[in-house]
Formats: structure tokens, C-alpha cells, sequence
């Protein structure tokens, strides 16, 4: 299998196994869950939504260079970042199941979802090219690095990050 095939496979099980062991975290780190969150709800709506979208642009980008930048370290860093971008969501649900119903959860979680995919494609990336910089170094494999397709990812990837951050304060109520 090539690097491009298994690359999307291990950065999508790196996010799904990062929820499925959010969900199954025990402890549980809020003591009284139903009202913080409420007041960190009620201050994050009330922020202005130009800073909003800023603020979780930011966030969204540095999440997807960290794991673009990952490739240095041969892609691990980037499996690592997803892995833990995975397990905070899902910790995330399962806390807030105990005190509020799914569909509350999910109407609020649910615009995060695209930007799930910008995560999981940019850690695609990281791994490729951390692969490529592995047999350049290490294996001595001269193969070319196709700039092209990188940048149209990499610009798919800020793309759908740009999209994902309008839509997450777009539908804050």
C-alpha cells in the first residue's frame, strides 16, 4: 500500500479512536457540569461574532499547520493531534450526555463536525509528508514531492477551515 492510500485511513482511525476513548474516559472532571457550562455557553454567545469567528479561525488553523508541521517528526506528532483532537470531542459528549439530552449536545457540537474533516486531512498531509522525508533520509528514495497537489490540499484544507468557523458562529443561537 502506498503512503497516500494508508494516509487517510491511519489519520481517520487516529480521530475515531481519539472519540471512541474520549467517550469511554470515567473521571469526571466537573463537579457541577450543568451550570459552568452554562455560564461558559452564555459567555461565549455573548462575544462579539467578528471576534468569534476569529478566535476559532485561529484555533482551527493551529491545529492544522501543528499537524502539517508534524511531517518533522514523521507524521507521529500528527497521528498524536488528531488522536487528541478525537478524544477531547468525545469526552466532550459524553460529560455534557450526563447533564443535557443528545440532541442539545449535538445541535451544538454538530457545526464542528467540518472541521473535523479539515483535522483529519491535514494530518493526511502530515503523515505523507513525513513518509516522503523518511525514505528521502533515512531509505534513500529520491522521489519527488509533488508541490502542486500539496498546495491544493493544503488550500482545500484552509478552505474548509475558513467554512467551518463561519458556520460554527453562524449557528450559535
Amino acid at each position: 500500500m502506498k503512503t497516500k492510500e494508508y494516509s487517510g485511513y491511519l489519520a481517520t482511525g487516529a480521530y475515531v479512536a481519539g472519540l471512541v476513548l474520549g467517550v469511554l474516559v470515567k473521571f469526571d472532571i466537573a463537579l457541577d457540569m450543568s451550570g459552568k457550562f452554562q455560564a461558559s455557553f452564555n459567555s461565549i454567545y455573548s462575544q462579539n461574532k467578528l471576534v468569534l469567528f476569529w478566535d476559532i479561525l485561529v484555533n482551527n488553523i493551529f491545529v492544522a499547520v501543528f499537524n502539517i508541521f508534524g511531517a518533522l517528526s514523521f507524521g507521529a506528532v500528527s497521528v498524536i493531534n488528531t488522536l487528541y483532537n478525537g478524544v477531547i470531542l468525545g469526552y466532550t459528549i459524553s460529560s455534557l450526555h450526563k447533564y443535557y439530552p443528545l440532541g442539545d449536545i449535538l445541535k451544538h457540537t454538530l457545526p464542528h463536525s467540518i472541521e473535523i474533516v479539515a483535522t483529519v486531512l491535514s494530518c493526511k498531509l502530515g503523515i505523507e509528508l513525513g513518509a516522503l522525508l523518511y525514505q528521502r533520509y533515512f531509505a534513500k528514495v529520491n522521489k519527488e514531492i509533488d508541490g502542486r497537489y500539496y498546495a491544493r490540499a493544503l488550500g482545500v484544507v484552509m478552505l474548509i477551515i475558513v467554512l467551518s468557523s463561519g458556520l460554527e458562529v453562524a449557528f450559535m443561537r
